[in-house]
């Protein structure tokens, strides 16, 4: 899991899933805040990328991301943090 930018508003989140993975889910929170959402999800494997837009200016975000498969969820990764401009 690596963010990008900063950029006015916005927040690039780059990850890799794993070949044996059918899918993907990503949260956001207010860094510190442990109030995950999801923002995104998706299927297939390998690089993946998501630009989290409307967000406010100059505040800091907490990512993470877990896979699954027909055996069920992963562990979420290592929550990273990053701040928009």
């Amino acid at each position: 899991l690596i963010l990008c930018g900063p950029v006015a508003n916005q927040l690039k989140v780059d990850f890799n899933v794993p070949a044996g993975a059918v899918g993907w889910l990503l949260e956001r929170s207010a860094a510190g805040a442990n109030a995950w959402t999801p923002v995104t999800s998706g299927t297939g494997t390998g690089n993946k990328s998501f630009t989290d837009t409307g967000l406010s200016s100059a505040t800091w975000y907490d990512y993470r991301v877990r896979t699954y498969n027909n055996g069920g969820f992963s562990a979420w990764s290592v929550v990273k943090t990053g701040r928009t401009k």
